[in-house]
């Protein structure tokens, strides 16, 4: 039986199950035969298809170990001796290595390939996506030089006198160069999950200059790799205004329509002149012979101008429309007697224009816009004192709780958080909103009113707290931050306390964002996602959970309760000592060492404390050697002078440097402008992916005049920016605009605006050499 062949007849029936035995059995005959040694073509492709069928089957360190011994296999056929004296010999006879050698070479390469793409398939599936990532990058790699050896090989090109095998020869070359771009279509395929999964893992860690690095790789592949689909993205821009469902007469839908591309494109011009949306309306409706328009009939067309505007994400110009709108409500109400009709009218339309701003990141109009909206509709009679009557009132604290939030303002943030729980019809929406408040009154150190907060919202939730486990912890932590505290007085007594202030509110607002996170509801999310943007609940949340147990146990500890704080710093401690010279040296895991020694010395374990004593002191000692616990020593000024004197610059080196780290862009105007920056880089990334390049290209090219104009932004942002034009352009096939803005950003690399091993420099020498080879 040849089991070689046997074996590949039954994987490619789908029976890896059937075909392993054979793979198997031919591979023990072949090494044997060979000494032990896996350098031959036939074991390679066995070892390959071995470790094919394996991961067919699931086991995928097998799969693993079988595709790494056929990459070595392939490696030692491509540096054995043999191989070395027959390129020589070619290179010898002739300026160009034989057709036979220019087979084995591309057979190689393929095999390289498929494997390459193989192994990060296992690392994908195992969710190590960067390394999945570097071996689909090697299969790229390898198959553009496949793709390239077959459009310059001479089965490509035509000998004289040979005509009529020429044609044949021609069409297996172009047969050949089909299937090699279309399996480097499959590796950048590959490649661009791999990107999308970490731009994804990036947003989550709030780390949006990584998301934007992804971003640019994942276009840069789509525009030089994939082929693009122009029927989709054909049909995509005509539905984008027949998708937009508007209850208006087929004449006013037109007018709608027709006002809206006109206003896109003065926008797009940037035409001196001021667009009216009202006069244009107008003229249009006289120019069909309707006579004048009603006041009714011109509002209802400028809500569906400014949905068209919103539809195809032109934000600035729906901003100029609600604009238009609120200030012919106003002009047209100046002289008459306003009824509460006509308020709310205006109410409508301020709140219209906040729910704009929100999109546009513009927190600040978005204040002063839904603010006077809360005015108007508090003072209608019909809506109660306080609002509550008017369904729209609970939205707007929402809304403004978030933009107060982002602004910075927390007290006003909290107090909308708490007017939307009272006028919210939810109980369950009301307890989010509560956990918010505890989460808000954490990060404002106000630990009494967070707990209070979580009482309240747990009263929402359940009809009987008192039997819930997590009312019983509220109380706990209730009755141990007000309990006394085991503090010595003076300096140490401040810093003690300031410990303890951290560890509680480390405590509570894990305890409020775990709780928010568990709830299913749109909204929960909604608020969820606030928090983590806007305040420092972030870091929180991204924290090793396991220091929630140190913090509580010490909070226990500071209060004498040393059987509790035991049970929270052994659990803490729980897999860091299984070895204590595999220990993690640091200050948080060496003061749990030896806050622990001490409960057990006060609870009676003394050689247990003991022995925790002498575990702490190694690893102290081991730290110092290692010139990691420089800091730790140094805070301690009798430890400092007793060991060391040579380091007394140490602690004031890495102050400066965390103050540099500190230090604010030369890009910050305000807070904001560099949040509204990155969210428009996000969005114009966001269009790139959905196909529609020329709606990214005005917010990068917007971007870039906005930075010019006002004088801001450094080098990096400049060439960041110049990027994602360059590779927007690419995505669109327009090479001479993505020549130019990759230029401008190479310029300023050689003026040495920035260094040279960021990774935006090499996705800029990339782009160069695709278009200055």
């Amino acid at each position: 039986v040849d089991h070689l062949n046997e074996g590949v007849r039954l994987l490619g029936e789908g029976d890896p199950l059937g075909a392993k035995p054979h793979l198997i059995f031919f591979l023990r005959e072949r090494i044997d035969a060979l000494g032990g040694g896996v350098a031959h073509p036939l074991v390679a492709s066995a070892l390959e298809k071995l470790g094919t069928a394996c991961a067919d089957l699931g086991q995928a360190e097998e799969a693993h170990v079988f595709l790494s011994l056929a990459l070595r296999s392939l490696k030692a056929l491509s540096a054995s001796p043999a191989d070395v004296d027959a390129e020589r010999a070619n290179a010898a006879a002739s300026s160009s290595p034989s057709g036979e050698a220019r087979r084995s070479i591309r057979t190689h390469r393929a095999a390289k390939a498929r494997i390459y793409l193989r192994l990060g398939d296992l690392y994908f599936s195992s969710s190590n996506f960067e390394r999945a990532l570097k071996l689909y990058e090697k299969s790229i790699t390898l198959r553009e030089a496949l793709l390239a050896s077959s459009a310059g090989s001479e089965g490509g090109r035509l000998k004289p006198g040979d005509a009529a095998a020429g044609g044949e020869k021609a069409a297996a070359a172009e047969a050949d160069t089909d299937t090699a771009a279309e399996l480097r279509a499959e590796s950048a395929r590959k490649a661009v999950s791999a990107h999308e999964v970490l731009a994804s893992l990036s947003v989550e860690r709030r780390d949006y200059e990584a998301f934007l690095f992804h971003s640019r790789e994942i276009c840069w592949l789509s525009s030089r790799y994939i082929p693009r689909d122009d029927n989709a993205r054909r049909r995509r821009r005509i539905a984008a205004y027949e998708g937009v469902n508007i209850s208006l007469d087929p004449e006013d839908r037109e007018i709608a329509v027709a006002v809206s591309r006109l206003g896109s494109l003065r926008r797009c011009r940037d035409d001196k002149k001021v667009f009216s949306y009202t006069k244009e309306i107008r003229r249009l409706w006289s120019s069909r012979g309707n006579g004048d328009v009603t006041p009714e009939i011109l509002l209802r067309i400028l809500d569906a101008t400014a949905v068209f505007h919103q539809s195809q994400r032109e934000m600035e110009c729906t901003l100029d429309c609600y604009l238009e709108k609120l200030e012919f409500l106003r002009s047209s109400l100046k002289d008459q007697r306003d009824s509460d009709d006509d308020k709310n009218a205006i109410a409508d339309a301020l709140c219209q224009l906040g729910c704009i701003t929100v999109k546009m990141g513009r927190h600040g109009d978005v204040i002063r816009f839904l603010d006077e909206a809360m005015g108007i509709k508090r003072s209608d009679p019909r809506s109660g004192r306080s609002g509550s009557g008017d369904l729209n009132v609970p939205l707007l604290h929402r809304v403004l709780a978030t933009s107060h939030m982002a602004v910075g303002n927390t007290a006003a943030s909290l107090r909308h958080f708490g007017e939307y729980a009272k006028t919210c019809s939810s109980a369950e929406r009301a307890a989010v909103a509560l956990y918010a408040m505890g989460i808000l009154h954490g990060t404002a150190d106000g630990i009494s009113d967070a707990l209070d907060c979580f009482a309240r919202a747990l009263e929402k939730e359940v009809d009987h707290p008192t039997g819930d486990t997590r009312y019983h912890l509220i109380q706990n932590l209730t009755v141990a931050f007000l309990s006394p505290k085991k503090f010595m007085p003076g300096q140490a007594d401040v810093h003690e306390r300031a410990r303890d202030l951290a560890d509680m509110k480390a405590v509570i607002m894990n305890f409020g964002l775990i709780q928010m996170g568990q709830s299913r509801s749109p909204h929960a999310k909604g608020c969820l996602r606030d928090l983590l943007l806007h305040t420092e609940a972030g870091a929180a949340m991204n924290a090793d959970p396991r220091r929630v147990l140190r913090s509580m146990g010490n909070l226990l500890f500071r209060r004498c309760r040393f059987r509790e704080a035991v049970d929270f710093y052994e659990r803490f401690l729980e897999g860091w000592l299984v070895a204590p010279n595999h220990f993690s040296s640091n200050e948080d895991e060496l003061s749990v060492l030896t806050n622990l020694a001490t409960s057990y010395f006060k609870i009676g374990a003394r050689e247990k404390s003991a022995s925790l004593s002498e575990i702490a002191l190694k690893e102290l000692q081991r730290s110092y050697q290692l010139e990691v616990g420089g800091a730790l020593i140094e805070s301690c000024p009798a430890m400092y002078d007793s060991i060391d004197p040579s380091r007394a610059g140490m602690l004031a080196r890495t102050q400066r440097s965390s103050s540099a780290l500190l230090a604010p862009p030369e890009f910050a105007h305000n807070n904001n402008i560099k949040n509204a920056v990155a969210s428009r880089q996000l969005e114009a990334m966001t269009l790139c992916h959905e196909g529609r390049i020329d709606d990214a290209i005005d917010i990068l090219q917007d971007l870039l005049d906005g930075m010019e104009a006002g004088g801001g932004g450094n080098s990096l942002d400049y060439i960041k920016l110049y990027v994602d034009i360059s590779n927007a352009y690419l995505l669109k096939s327009d090479l001479k605009e993505s020549k130019r803005a990759i230029s401008a950003a190479v310029k300023l690399i050689n003026e040495g605006a920035v260094i040279t091993t960021h990774p935006v420099v090499q996705q800029v020498h990339r782009l160069h050499r695709l278009h200055l080879p």
